[in-house]
């Protein structure tokens, strides 16, 4: 399959996980007060980040993916199709993110074993 390069470049285009984010939280909560209380930002924010995505779905036209018409806020059919995937896209994010790795005790031993004798370093015997 061969990948589409949009034009600059890339092929996402600058598309940000964060506008997924917003999408997905905006779908489960269905008002963008509690999605924007959740994630800390202000609700024009939460507005914004999914009218990019939006846009980047459709490649600049305009794609709606909430019906703004009704409250709460509800999924258009493109909506509906478009959530599996993007919920999907941020557990392959969250499972590919490396582990915290715990730092193992250093060993006194070793710590001794790699330290240069003063001695030798210094030419003294």
């Amino acid at each position: 399959m061969a990948l589409t390069r949009r034009e600059d470049g890339t092929e996402f285009g600058g598309l940000r996980v964060v506008w997924l984010e917003a999408f997905v939280r905006c779908a489960q909560a269905r008002t963008r007060a509690a999605v924007a209380a959740q994630m800390g930002i202000d609700q024009a924010t939460v507005t914004k980040h999914i009218k990019k995505l939006e846009l980047w779905l459709a490649r600049g036209r305009l794609r709606p993916l909430f019906d703004d018409n009704v409250w709460p806020i509800s999924l258009t059919e493109e909506g509906k199709e478009f959530l599996p995937q993007a919920v999907m896209v941020l557990e392959l994010l969250r499972r590919a993110r490396i582990a915290p790795v715990e730092m193992p005790q250093a060993d006194a031993s070793v710590e001794q074993a790699e330290r240069p004798n003063s001695a030798i370093v210094q030419g003294g015997d």
